[in-house]
C-alpha cells in the first residue's frame, strides 16, 4: 500500500455523506495566510477524480473513463466482521463495473467502500471483538474480485479511536504482505468529518491514521439541508468555499479543509467532496444578516419541506430549471431564490466547480471525490465540467485577493518584524478555553506551557477536572508529535488558584509534599518544566517563595540527569507593590526565565478601575499620569535591576478587550486614552474575547485606528459607544522590533487557544530558527 507516494494517482474512495475538517493556503482565489510548508505537486501529477456510487446506480463507461477511482457501496459488514453483498443488484452492477473496468485505458482503480449512515452500526463491536477477521475478510474480498482497494467510513469512532487507528494499521500491514503475493499495489481510504460541525472529531487520530491511507476524502458539505432537525431550519449551500463574514467560518469548505492540512501537512492526502445532486427548501422566507443565501424556512406541521438530495435528472423531470442561476460571490456558490413560490435551489454549476477545482489546484489538494456521480444529468454536464480543470487550469475572474486592514490614521505597508534567532516564543494553553491546540501552533513555539495544573490546601497537585486533564494530554501529545525541540511545561497558580501558596510555602510539610508532587507530575509526564504564577503574593510571602524555588531547584537538579525548567510569571511593577514580593537577585540562579505579565494596564474591570478604556499592552504610555502603565515602563524595571534582559519575555495578549458606554478622550489629542461610565461603580465591557468569540459575535476588528505614541491598536465607534483594543499585525511588528533591540529573551502569548481559526497572530509572532 504505497500508492500515495508515486504521484500518479494518490489512492481511493469515499462513502455516504455528512463529514467534517482539513488545512493549508495559496494564493489569488484564497485566503491568505502564511503557511510555507507546504510543497507543490509534481508537475507530472494529475488530481484524483473520485467517484462514488451506491448499489442501484447504472455505472457507464463514459463516466468511468473520466474517472481515476470508482467506489462503489455494494457491500455490508455483519456484527462477525464479515462482508456480504447488500443484493443481488448491487451484486451484479459490482461485478459489471469490475468488467467495464478492464476494458478501460485510464488505469482506473475500482474499490468497495464499507460503513456510512446506514452501515456503521457494527464498527465499535467488530473493532473490539473482531477485528483481525474484519481484516481478513476485506483482504479476502478485494483479491477474489481483484478490485485495488477500500474505503473505509465509520460515522463516528469517537469512543474507539484508538482501536480504528489500530485497525487500520493492521488492515495497512496485511494489504502490504498482499502486495508481495500479487505483485499489485492496493488502496486504502476513509472518510472524515467537517470541523467543529458533527462531532466525530475526536474518533480521528490523525496522527496514527495519516500513514496507514493512501488518501482521506473529506466530507465537506451538508453543513444545512432542509432536513428534520435544527440545521434544516435555515437556508445554506451544500457546500460553500467560503463562508461570508457574518456566519461562522466553520460553515465552509476552506474551514475544513484548511483544519486537516495544518493538521497534517500534508494537502495531498486530502481529496475536497463536490455534491452532484440539487438541493430543495420550500417555503423559504426573507435572507438574513443581509445574505441572499442564507434566509429563514418556515415550517409546516412541524416540519421542513424540501428535498435534501435530489437527481439532476429527477430535478429536471419535475420541471425545475437550474439556469439562469444567482452568483453569491462570498461563498462562491451559484443558487435560485424564487420569491414569489417561496423556493430555494442551490446546486454545484460551471462555475462553482471552476472555483472549486482552482481551491483544489492552488492548495496542492489531492483531488476531488463525487456525491454522487448518478445524480449528475444525462449529458454528463457536471462531470465533463470537472476534468476540463486540471491542475494547471486558472479560473481568471473573481479572484480572491487578501487585503491588509486598514487604518484610519496610517496605512499598513510594512510586513510584521521576525524575532531574532533563539528568541523564545513561550504560548500558553488554558484548561479553560475550548479550542484545541494544533501541531502548526505547537511548530511556531519553542514553549508551549499548560495553565493550569491545580494545587490543593495540602500541596498537592491534580488536574481540576477531566476536561482539563484531556487538553493538557492533547497538548502533551501534539508537542511530541511536531518536529522541533518544543519544550511543554505545565502551570501553577493564576487568578483561580493561588490561594493556598503562602500556607504550603509556609509550612515544611506541605512543601515538600508540593515540590515532590511536582518532581512527580513531570518524571510521570515525561515533559520539561513548571512555570509558577503566585498571583496576588505579598512583601511577606517574599522570602517563603524565594526559599521554595531554591529548594525545588535543588530537587529537580538531583532528578535523573534531565535540565528541568523553572519559570516565573511576573507582575507588572509600581502600580500596587506587586513588585515587593519578589527579589530578582536571589532568584535567578534558580530560574531559567520570567514571563513578565505587562498587560491588563486598562480593562472593563467590575470597579473604580474600569475607567478610562485603553491599550491592553501599550508598549509607551500616553499619559504623564500614568507612565507606568507601560510594557516599556515594566520591562525596563526588571532589566535594570538584573542587568539580564535577556532572562525576561513580554507578553502578547492573543485576546480582544470591549468596552461599552465609552465616551470622550481624557486629554485633548489622546483618542486612545477614554473615559467609560460606569454603571453600579463597575465597567460594563468583556476584558477577554478570544478571536473566536470576536467572530462568533460579529465585532469587526477593521479598520482599526492606529495610535503612534503607544504602538497600539483600536477601534472606537462614537455612534454605538463601544471601544475595542487588541493586538494586530502592526502593534505585534512593534512589540517584536523592542524585544529584538532590547535584547529581551523572546515573548509569551496569552493565550494559544484564543488566536483566530487561520492561526493569524501566531503566524505573525512565528519564530525563526
Amino acid at each position: 500500500m504505497n500508492e500515495g507516494n508515486n504521484h500518479d494517482y494518490v489512492l481511493i474512495t469515499a462513502a455516504s455523506p455528512q463529514s467534517e475538517y482539513s488545512e493549508r493556503e495559496s494564493s489569488s482565489l484564497l485566503r491568505s495566510e502564511n503557511v510555507d510548508f507546504i510543497q507543490p505537486f509534481p508537475t507530472n501529477s494529475p488530481i484524483r477524480v473520485i467517484g462514488y456510487y451506491n448499489e442501484f446506480d447504472d455505472i457507464r463507461k463514459s463516466q468511468l473513463s473520466k474517472l481515476t477511482h470508482a467506489i462503489v457501496a455494494c457491500v455490508t459488514m455483519n456484527s462477525e466482521g464479515e462482508l456480504h453483498f447488500k443484493n443481488d443488484i448491487a451484486q451484479r452492477e459490482f461485478l459489471s463495473t469490475i468488467n467495464k473496468s478492464k476494458r478501460m485505458e485510464n488505469k482506473l482503480k475500482v474499490m468497495i467502500s464499507i460503513g456510512g449512515y446506514d452501515n456503521s452500526e457494527h464498527f465499535s463491536t467488530v473493532m473490539e471483538s473482531s477485528r483481525n477477521k474484519f481484516v481478513d475478510s476485506i483482504v479476502s474480498f478485494i483479491t477474489e474480485h481483484q478490485i485495488d482497494g477500500v474505503n473505509i467510513f465509520w460515522e463516528k469512532p469517537a469512543e474507539s479511536k484508538f482501536r480504528y487507528s489500530e485497525f487500520l494499521a493492521t488492515l495497512s500491514e496485511k494489504l502490504s504482505e498482499q502486495v508481495r503475493t500479487d505483485d499489485k499495489q492496493y488502496v486504502i481510504s476513509i472518510v472524515v468529518p467537517r470541523r467543529r460541525l458533527s462531532g466525530w472529531g475526536s474518533g480521528f487520530d490523525l496522527d496514527s491514521i495519516i500513514d496507514n491511507v493512501d488518501f482521506i476524502n473529506v466530507l465537506s458539505m451538508n453543513y444545512y439541508g432542509p432536513l428534520p432537525d435544527e440545521w434544516g431550519h435555515k437556508v445554506w449551500p451544500s457546500a460553500p468555499l467560503f463562508c461570508e463574514n457574518d456566519r461562522p467560518k466553520e460553515f465552509s469548505v476552506d474551514y475544513t479543509m484548511r483544519y486537516y492540512i495544518e493538521e497534517t501537512r500534508q494537502p495531498g492526502k486530502f481529496n475536497l467532496v463536490i455534491p452532484f445532486y440539487v438541493r430543495l427548501w420550500k417555503n423559504v422566507g426573507e435572507k438574513l444578516k443581509e445574505s441572499e443565501v442564507y434566509r429563514d424556512v418556515e415550517l409546516k406541521v412541524g416540519k421542513v419541506e424540501g428535498e435534501p438530495n435530489m437527481a439532476r435528472r429527477i430535478a429536471e423531470q419535475e420541471g425545475w430549471k437550474l439556469t439562469p442561476a444567482s452568483w453569491d460571490e462570498k461563498t462562491k456558490t451559484s443558487y435560485i431564490y424564487n420569491s414569489e413560490a417561496k423556493t430555494f435551489l442551490t446546486f454545484e454549476d460551471e462555475r462553482s466547480l471552476a472555483q472549486k477545482m482552482q481551491y483544489v489546484n492552488e492548495r496542492n489538494l489531492g483531488g476531488v471525490w463525487i456525491w454522487s456521480v448518478h445524480t449528475d444529468d444525462e449529458d454528463g454536464t457536471l462531470l465533463n465540467s470537472l476534468v476540463k480543470n486540471n491542475r494547471f487550469s486558472q479560473v481568471g475572474d473573481n479572484n480572491y485577493t487578501g487585503s491588509q486592514p486598514n487604518s484610519s490614521t496610517s496605512k499598513r505597508d510594512t510586513s510584521p518584524k521576525q524575532l531574532a534567532c533563539e528568541k523564545r516564543v513561550v504560548g500558553y494553553y488554558t484548561e479553560f478555553e475550548s479550542v484545541d491546540i494544533t501541531k502548526h501552533q505547537i511548530s511556531k513555539l519553542t514553549h508551549a506551557v499548560f495553565a493550569y495544573v491545580e494545587m490543593t490546601h495540602e500541596g498537592a497537585l491534580r488536574f481540576k477536572n477531566e476536561t482539563a486533564k484531556d487538553r493538557f494530554m492533547r497538548l502533551k501529545n501534539e508537542s511530541r508529535s511536531v518536529k522541533s525541540n518544543v519544550k511543554v511545561m505545565v502551570s501553577i497558580g493564576g487568578q483561580e488558584n493561588s490561594q493556598h501558596f503562602s500556607s504550603v510555602t509556609e509550612d515544611s510539610e506541605k512543601k515538600a509534599v508540593f515540590i515532590n508532587s511536582i518532581v512527580s507530575f513531570l518524571k510521570e509526564h515525561k515533559i520539561d518544566g513548571i512555570d509558577l504564577y503566585w498571583k496576588g503574593a505579598t512583601q511577606n510571602d517574599k522570602w517563603k517563595y524565594i526559599e521554595f524555588v531554591r529548594e525545588l531547584r535543588q530537587k529537580l537538579n538531583g532528578t535523573e540527569n534531565k535540565p528541568y525548567l523553572i519559570s516565573l510569571t511576573l507582575p507588572a511593577p509600581n502600580i500596587e507593590n506587586w513588585e515587593m514580593a519578589y527579589d530578582l537577585e536571589e532568584s535567578l540562579d534558580d530560574v531559567d526565565f520570567f514571563n513578565v505579565y505587562a498587560m491588563d494596564y486598562h480593562g472593563p474591570w467590575d470597579n473604580q478601575w474600569g475607567t478610562p478604556a485603553g491599550p491592553i499592552a501599550p508598549l509607551y504610555s500616553t499619559l504623564d499620569s500614568r507612565k507606568q502603565f507601560s510594557v516599556d515602563s515594566t520591562m525596563k524595571y526588571f532589566v535594570c535591576k538584573t542587568k539580564q534582559p535577556s532572562r525576561f519575555n513580554i507578553v502578547i495578549p492573543f485576546f480582544a478587550r470591549l468596552w461599552r458606554n465609552v465616551k470622550e478622550a481624557v486629554e485633548p489629542g489622546q483618542e486612545i486614552i477614554r473615559r467609560a461610565e460606569l454603571t453600579n461603580n463597575k465597567a460594563v465591557g468583556n476584558p477577554y474575547m478570544s478571536r473566536w468569540t470576536v467572530a462568533d459575535q460579529k465585532w469587526e476588528l477593521t479598520p482599526a485606528t492606529w495610535d503612534e505614541e503607544s504602538k497600539s491598536s483600536y477601534i472606537y465607534n462614537p455612534h454605538t459607544k463601544n471601544y475595542l483594543t487588541f493586538e494586530d499585525e502592526k502593534s505585534i511588528s512593534a512589540k517584536i522590533d523592542y524585544v529584538n533591540k532590547s535584547n529581551l529573551g523572546g515573548v509569551w502569548i496569552w493565550t494559544i487557544d484564543m488566536d483566530d481559526d487561520k492561526n493569524s497572530l501566531i503566524n505573525m509572532v512565528k519564530h525563526q530558527r
